[in-house]
């Protein structure tokens, strides 16, 4: 986890991701950040949201842009 906000409880909400891997056509690189988020349940230890993430994948020596839903379970 790269960045994160606070959350009511004793959490935080992951906002900005980097995820690496080797694949066939060597190293690549996801990075996804949160650009919008809708908490549905908020507790002490953990809570629950639905968010809109965008982002780029790297591979290949090609920059794919991407964007999405996540479900965000904490």
């Amino acid at each position: 986890m790269l960045d994160y906000d606070l959350a009511p409880g004793l959490f935080r909400w992951p906002t900005l991701r980097r995820i690496t891997w080797t694949g066939s056509a060597g190293p690549a690189t996801m990075t996804l950040s949160l650009s919008h988020q809708k908490t549905l349940a908020s507790r002490l230890l953990g809570g629950f949201s639905m968010g809109i993430l965008t982002g780029e994948v790297s591979y290949g020596g090609r920059l794919i842009p991407m964007y999405g839903l996540a479900e965000l379970i904490v």
